[in-house]
């Protein structure tokens, strides 16, 4: 029975030295590959975390940039001379205005050349006015006709709700508008690629000034919205139509982190029928 039992316990023997030796040997071997290959699996699935979510911070940045521009008034828009600095005049309402007696011969047209401050409004009453609003009528962005220089901007003297007759001060509008279009305005917004912050920042509450912002200095006083961080390189460009009819606006916006590099191009066509 002992001897039945030492044979019994035998044939369930351990590995061998040899065999211990060649099992650590590829672990050895297994573990020096892993320490290679998964920081690297690893840093790569960090970097394209890191590249997808640039892509949808700088698609974000000028979706928003392309959709407040299509709200602007035509020709309003302008750069920079460094292509960092783009200002417009957002739309808050706009309508169309009689510019001839009703059917009847009475009515309220606006007259141009004469020294009428007031006129109806055609179609739908507008929905409000408030005080520092403003009128803008056939802003062409050019000498005679350009909103900053006030050629065809005026204050609006009336204020209120559903407004069907709306009056302004100052002379009459130098040009008729071919739609009979007008715009009322408040404040411009500007976007500023900032170098210092690497920042795109967005001003609002600007002004409806001559002169376009020289640099972010010139806009201390104003607190800006942060639309996208990482920026490594930023530019606007315009090139205007024939005739300022049409122009398009192209955007380029890089932005960089933790070796992740991500560049946008967008262009924007500009409907300036004013």
């Amino acid at each position: 029975m002992h001897h039945a039992y030492k044979h019994k316990w035998s044939s369930f023997a351990g590995f061998t030295l040899v065999e211990l030796v060649v099992v650590i040997a590829v672990m050895g071997i297994l573990g020096g590959m892993s320490t290679i290959f998964i920081p690297r699996v690893m840093q790569g699935y960090a970097n394209s975390e890191t590249y997808f979510q640039l892509v949808d911070i700088s698609d974000n940045a000028l979706r928003r940039i392309k959709r407040d521009i299509r709200n602007a008034v035509p020709n309003s828009v302008r750069i920079s001379s460094d292509g960092r600095i783009i200002e417009f005049l957002p739309i808050l309402h706009g309508g169309r205005y009689r510019n001839g007696p009703n059917a009847l011969g009475g009515g309220n047209p606006l007259d141009f050349g004469t020294s009428n401050d007031s006129f109806d409004v055609l179609g739908p009453a507008v929905p409000q006015v408030s005080n520092g609003d403003g009128l803008v009528i056939y802003n062409m962005g050019i000498p005679g006709a350009d909103v900053y220089s006030g050629d065809d901007y005026r204050a609006l003297s009336t204020t209120g709700t559903n407004l069907s007759v709306l009056g302004f001060t100052g002379d009459p509008f130098p040009y008729p508008s071919p739609g009979r279009r007008f715009y009322i305005v408040n404040t411009a917004t500007l976007y500023v690629c900032d170098a210092a912050t690497n920042r795109l920042l967005m001003y609002t509450g600007y002004p409806v000034v001559a002169g376009l912002p020289a640099s972010v200095a010139d806009l201390a006083a104003y607190t800006p919205s942060i639309i996208a961080e990482f920026v490594g390189q930023c530019n606007f460009s315009l090139d205007n139509g024939v005739m300022q009819h049409s122009g398009v606006l192209s955007m380029t916006l890089q932005l960089t982190r933790n070796g992740a590099t991500v560049r946008l191009f967008h262009m924007i066509d500009l409907v300036n029928s004013a």
